[in-house]
């Protein structure tokens, strides 16, 4: 009997995003590991890290962890350090992170705060331009690809989405940054 070879052996993917078994970024981990990847998982903080430790086991294999909170300087840069120990690449990026203060997320959007505005747009849209600055020396010349998560908000309003909406429309525009890294 034949059997299928796996749509993605031998390739090295980092997924960003997992926070529990409902993420969405979760079933894409599982997606990929069923299809042959090696998964790196990364988390934002202490607290965050121990819901992805407690999963990863799940993924079976050798998945890799490691810790990277967007909003903070250089930990991008240490977490695909810490990665590229473990990867002699990357073939495929994930971008499922986003997050705005719950606060900023009802009421007239005209009452957003600045700060508020600025985390959003730091997390949920710039991170997917510093992630992809990261990969693009790791992903070169593995026709390396990147997956980055959008929703509806972006394109029209939704109740009580507010700043998100506009978050989520700057990641759609941030597409160059993905472009850039997968020529």
């Amino acid at each position: 009997m034949f059997a299928p070879m796996a749509l993605l052996s031998g390739k090295n993917v980092v997924v960003f995003g997992v926070a529990n078994k409902r993420s969405i970024a979760w079933g894409i981990a599982q997606a990929l590991q069923r299809e042959g990847a090696r998964v790196a998982l990364t988390y934002q903080n202490d607290r965050m890290g121990e819901a992805v430790k407690k999963l990863a086991p799940e993924l079976g294999g050798d998945v890799v962890l490691a810790p990277c909170d967007v909003t903070v300087d250089g930990d991008i840069e240490r977490c695909f350090d810490a990665i590229g120990k473990e990867f002699d690449g990357i073939d495929g990026l994930v971008h499922s992170i986003a997050f705005a203060k719950r606060e900023e997320l009802g009421g007239n959007f005209v009452d957003t705060s600045w700060d508020g505005y600025a985390l959003a747009q730091q997390v949920s849209a710039w991170s997917l331009i510093g992630l992809c600055k990261a990969a693009a020396p790791r992903m070169e010349g593995r026709q390396a690809g990147v997956v980055c998560l959008s929703y509806y908000g972006a394109e029209r309003v939704v109740q009580n989405y507010n700043v998100m909406g506009v978050a989520k429309a700057a990641l759609q525009n941030a597409q160059p940054a993905a472009s850039a890294v997968s020529r």
